[in-house]
């Protein structure tokens, strides 16, 4: 895959500021910085272009049409199924923006951006929104970016959090495009069959519709009439209108197992949520098993 990434500020090139991406492909670019316009007449050369901005790195008085030209160049680009990360911040720091009514009017306008950003992604299934935000404030606004870097050659960013978003760009681009390996594992001892074959042998096993070996069948009928009470349901929702992409299920009664997961993964379901109570943590947490908290657990 050859990546072309574009910021609003400098980032460095190295290979070593970039270890994580550099294990997704060989071939990993870097334009100018705040040129991210002209990255979209690059964008036939890659597989992917990411795109990073920094609300502080925008100037209000000669960059106000700029998130329209660049919802513009997006919806045009999405068009050849490219594949888009746009990673958003809007963490100001040291006053930079010292004007309160231009401070205004830019949270307003990188707002507005940042749902048509939302709204774009959801009928463009090869575009991708990263926040940023949610994640440097995991370990500290302080810790992630660095007034020096920024005066020294307008890096915003410290080392701590250039490595942070090499870590969050890869996890995003590795999680929506390397196919999971698929692998329904059975013990096949008492399961496939009644009987040990290192005990028992191969002729002492019980192989037939009875006994034992009657529960794999079983297994694989509950699997099936699950698919198919999905497969309808799905079916239902696309009837009416309801979107199919990226769909949201919440389990019945909280109840699933591996074999649901692997069924609505086949489905496209982007989020499973389940009946345990407890916050998540959308870059680490398994999207298919997320914990929730019911209205009940908190006071009335």
């Amino acid at each position: 895959m050859d990546i072309l990434i574009s910021s609003t500020s400098f980032i460095p090139n190295y290979k070593s500021s970039w270890k994580k991406l550099y294990n997704l492909t060989s071939n990993l670019d870097f334009e100018d910085y705040n040129n991210i316009v002209m990255s979209f007449n690059k964008l036939e050369h890659y597989d992917a272009l990411i795109l990073i901005f920094f609300l502080q790195d925008i100037d209000i008085t000669n960059h106000k049409n700029l998130f329209d030209i660049v919802i513009e160049n997006l919806t045009f680009s999405l068009k050849s199924n490219k594949l888009i990360y746009v990673s958003i911040s809007s963490y100001c720091f040291n006053n930079i923006i010292r004007e309160s009514k231009k401070q205004s009017e830019l949270i307003n306008l990188f707002n507005k951006f940042k749902n048509k950003l939302y709204r774009l992604s959801k009928n463009n299934s090869n575009l991708f929104i990263v926040d940023l935000d949610i994640v440097f404030s995991k370990i500290g606004y302080e810790n992630v970016f660095d007034s020096r870097n920024w005066y020294f050659s307008h890096l915003r960013l410290s080392n701590q959090g250039i490595e942070l978003t090499d870590e969050v760009l890869y996890s995003f681009i590795k999680r929506n495009n390397i196919n999971p390996i698929k692998l329904l594992l059975l013990d096949c001892d008492n399961t496939l069959w009644g009987g040990i074959v290192g005990e028992d042998e191969i002729n002492g096993l019980n192989i037939g519709n009875e006994g034992l070996s009657l529960a794999y069948k079983e297994f694989q009928i509950a699997i099936k009439q699950l698919k198919k009470e999905l497969n309808l349901s799905f079916q239902f929702l696309k009837n009416i209108g309801v979107e199919t992409k990226n769909w949201i299920l919440c389990y019945p009664y909280g109840a699933y197992n591996n074999d649901t997961i692997k069924i609505i993964k086949q489905m496209n379901c982007f989020m499973g949520l389940t009946t345990k109570v407890g916050p998540v943590n959308l870059m680490e947490d398994n999207l298919l098993k997320l914990r929730r908290y019911d209205t009940n657990v908190f006071p009335q």
